[in-house]
């Protein structure tokens, strides 16, 4: 095997050797009959563009070459990943206070920033588990929460700072919410098999809760309580974002196009629907990626977005 991307040519008995390496992705779109090939080469970068509050336009808000953002605060503060500089499955956590360089905090996965700000909670993923990790944004100690085997998906902090809600699965690969004290502890489930939660209201008191096949709703956050609302004027191709601060609406996130996203701000009374931004991909071909965070009740803005930039070759010469 290779570290690198590389051609192989594999005989019928089984052979195999290296026609070419690259340090950059490869991919074959031709074979001449004489053997020559028509290879692509491709180079990916992963950024981050936004709207930081208090400004009026977008523009680059990457820190290194493969940037994905994570969170942003209402004061212009950021928390990004960057993939491929970590150890071992974890990426790099990067936080970036408002007007001050960017500091590493540690290596991990699916990073949150605490209420206050002094903590960020995020998944640690070794060679067979996954653990949850409380990382403090100045002077402290990591906090590394029991290895319950599950497999856990973002963790998110409950407003008043004391608990984290969390989707995990066990190794039946089944996932579900979880809450668990944010000073360390077990997780107890919060809804069950098969239905995921996040995106906890400012009051603490709903969740945005989802399962296959259905339009996601409202759910209490009350361990044990199936009291449940639907969410008028919401569809399958929408995904929320957040909440506005008074708890009224819902930010809400739609792809157009393969380059063009909107926000919109969702009344949670009545499901009429307000567009706040109408965002084109930073460049034609750039493809958005998931992560899409909001700030200042939906005024600010950040995604994560990737380049694929690929040049032809015929190569020679390679039988």
């Amino acid at each position: 095997a290779s570290d690198n991307p590389a051609i192989f040519a594999v005989q019928l008995q089984g052979k195999t050797r290296i026609l070419t390496q690259s340090s950059h992705w490869l991919s074959i779109h031709d074979v001449s009959p004489a053997g020559d090939l028509l290879v692509a080469s491709t180079v990916s970068r992963v950024g981050v563009r936004g709207r930081l509050p208090g400004e009026s336009e977008s523009r680059d808000l990457s820190w290194h070459e493969n940037s994905v953002i994570a969170q942003m605060t209402s004061d212009g503060s950021v928390l990004m990943l960057e993939l491929g500089a970590g150890e071992g499955r974890n990426s790099a956590i990067y936080f970036q206070r408002k007007g001050l360089g960017a500091v590493r905090l540690g290596d991990g996965n699916y990073p949150a920033l605490s209420p206050d700000g002094k903590h960020v909670a995020c998944v640690r993923r070794n060679d067979s588990s996954t653990v949850l990790h409380i990382i403090p944004t100045g002077p402290g100690e990591i906090r590394v929460f029991p290895d319950e085997g599950l497999r856990y998906q973002g963790p998110e902090w409950l407003p008043n700072g004391d608990w984290i809600l969390f989707n995990a699965a066990k190794s039946d690969g089944v996932y579900r919410a979880y809450t668990a004290p944010a000073s360390g502890g077990p997780a107890t489930p919060l809804t069950p098999p098969g239905v995921s939660a996040m995106r906890v209201s400012p009051d603490g008191k709903w969740m945005v809760a989802s399962t296959a096949g259905r339009t996601p709703w409202l759910q209490s956050v009350r361990n044990g309580s199936s009291e449940a609302k639907a969410i008028q004027g919401l569809s399958a191709a929408d995904s929320v974002l957040g909440w506005t601060l008074d708890g009224a609406s819902l930010l809400v996130r739609r792809s157009m196009s393969v380059e063009r996203e909107r926000v919109d701000r969702l009344s949670l009374a009545n499901g009429t629907r307000t567009v706040l931004h109408e965002i084109p991909a930073p460049e034609p071909g750039d493809v958005f990626r998931r992560e899409f965070v909001v700030a200042d009740d939906g005024r600010a803005f950040a995604f994560s977005y990737q380049r694929d930039l690929a040049s032809l070759y015929l190569l020679r010469g390679v039988q």
